[in-house]
């Protein structure tokens, strides 16, 4: 199996170590896009969304049948 890696490093994540696999919001990237599964406003970053991610709420339901 292959794994691409994306570059990221673990202070680039809103959790580090934790479940959510966001980036971490800053000035350059703002937490102001909606979820696209959900559509709550401000879910998510840019880089949240070129990596195709959804709410942390949308994650956990669909991986864990929340």
């Amino acid at each position: 199996m292959y794994y691409r890696h994306s570059g990221a490093r673990l202070e680039d994540f809103q959790d580090p170590g934790g479940n959510s696999a966001l980036r971490k919001a800053t000035k350059h990237n703002p937490r102001n896009l909606p979820c696209p599964t959900c559509g709550k406003p401000n879910r998510l970053t840019p880089a949240d969304v070129r990596a195709g991610y959804q709410c942390d709420a949308c994650a956990d339901r669909a991986e864990r049948g929340y």
